[in-house]
């Protein structure tokens, strides 16, 4: 992590590529399109052998664009913290798409709970043919599944979140979403439930002795997880609305159908309709 003090209120997203060259322009481009007004864009080919660094200089200085031999996924995220600037980091891989909310709606969260050291989200997953689940998160995670998609039984506190001021085109009309938070060091211990490229952090709670994330050793997941090394007394934090995620590795289609990729949605304008249908099925009667 950079030794200089964080830039208040600004969030460095750092996107991680390997090989990316047809899908990284619109991870881009989703970063690029968020109503957040304070962001960074610092994305890391981790040792692409396809035309992925010149799609990134391609963007010139809309991005900052590091290149360096290929170290695997931990490596690539810690170059990216090292070039982190920002009060906050968002997490992204090369094939994410963020809705235009997603660091918006992260930061208001963070700066409302002050003890949650990092916060998350669900995520959907689409395919070349249209959506295929508004809730992924659950057929990704064994843990999530355990728990019978029911996040109030992996964390120990709940609340709402009015994320109206969020959306691209506010409605002036409260728009309410389930949160949850708490203390869950422990059980994200013995199975991650938390998706890597939905994660938003404060930059303080990685400038500790415990600031990077490890070459090797326990690992929580097998997306490059690494079983982050956060201080067990910062809070984590998961909403029940999607705003970014990450596609699944690309596998030969099942017999029955194509093969799926997970992201929040398919546009984004279906994920702030989404939001905006859930807030009024939740809202006070």
């Amino acid at each position: 992590m950079p030794t200089e003090p964080p830039v208040p209120g600004l969030v460095s997203v750092t996107l991680v590529v390997y090989n990316g060259e047809r899908d990284v322009a619109q991870a881009i481009d989703s970063v690029l399109g968020q109503n957040y007004p304070a962001f960074e864009v610092i994305a890391v080919d981790d040792g692409s052998t396809d035309g992925t660094w010149e799609v990134l200089r391609s963007y010139g200085h809309r991005i900052r664009a590091v290149r360096q031999p290929n170290g695997g996924l931990p490596v690539a995220r810690n170059t990216g913290l090292r070039h982190a600037r920002g009060e906050f980091i968002a997490l992204m891989d090369h094939d994410d798409l963020c809705m235009p909310e997603r660091l918006s709606v992260q930061v208001a969260f963070l700066r409302a709970h002050p003890a949650v050291g990092l916060c998350g989200s669900d995520f959907s997953a689409f395919n070349e043919h249209g959506p295929i689940e508004p809730s992924h998160i659950a057929t990704y995670y064994a843990q999530y599944a355990r728990a019978q998609g029911r996040p109030a039984a992996l964390y120990p506190h709940s609340g709402t979140l009015d994320v109206a001021p969020c959306l691209p085109e506010p409605s002036g009309q409260p728009c309410l979403v389930d949160v949850y938070k708490g203390d869950v060091y422990e059980r994200i211990a013995c199975g991650n439930f938390v998706h890597p490229p939905t994660v938003m952090v404060r930059a303080e709670v990685l400038r500790g002795p415990v600031g990077s994330i490890p070459r090797r050793g326990p690992c929580a997941t097998g997306t490059g997880w690494s079983a982050w090394p956060m201080s067990p007394r910062s809070d984590t934090s998961i909403a029940r609305c999607s705003t970014t995620g990450g596609r699944r590795p690309r596998c030969p289609p099942p017999s029955n159908g194509p093969a799926v990729r997970s992201t929040p949605s398919t546009s984004p304008g279906a994920s702030a309709g989404a939001i905006r249908r859930s807030c009024s099925d939740a809202a006070p009667r």
